[in-house]
């Protein structure tokens, strides 16, 4: 929203509170680590709606919440990220994760038996309506939008 004010756009988008969990270390990621000298490839399930990386010898592994699970920014916020608080973090909520993790648990069965290390609730940029937000804005010739990105490189062709 400040990058687009600077030239007089609107940038339609919110900020939410983006959550994930990172395992304590899984032998098979080290072993994996190890062997082939680089990290697991990202994976994002389409019908559990999370994705799931390496990270460290564990696993992050982080919802993309549906509407009714998800939590907005605090509305003295209004719709934008205060420069302040870039680093700011909520506090976790694991409940909203359970469903996410129960999916990537179904499909790496280590999670099951492999504890939390730590939950990160932080503030992200989303589009309003869930879109990505790619190309000319309607306002001022000339700008382009390329932002507010809600998967980053899913919507590539």
């Amino acid at each position: 929203e400040r990058i687009g004010g600077f030239a007089g756009v609107h940038t339609p988008c919110t900020v939410l509170q983006h959550q994930y969990v990172i395992t304590e270390p899984i032998p098979e990621v080290k072993a994996y680590h190890d062997k082939h000298g680089h990290q697991l490839p990202v994976l994002r399930d389409l019908e559990g709606s999370y994705y799931v990386r390496d990270e460290g010898e564990g696993m992050l592994i982080g919802p993309y919440e549906r509407e009714d699970l998800m939590s907005l920014a605090p509305k003295e916020w209004k719709g934008t990220m205060p420069p302040e608080l870039t680093y700011h973090l909520f506090e976790g909520d694991v409940e909203r994760l359970m469903e996410s993790m129960e999916y990537a648990t179904a499909l790496i069965p280590q999670l099951e038996r492999t504890g939390i290390k730590t939950v990160l609730n932080g503030p992200t940029c989303w589009p309003a309506d869930g879109n990505h937000l790619v190309g000319p804005s309607h306002e001022k010739p000339n700008f382009w939008h390329a932002c507010a990105e809600s998967y980053g490189i899913a919507h590539a062709p």
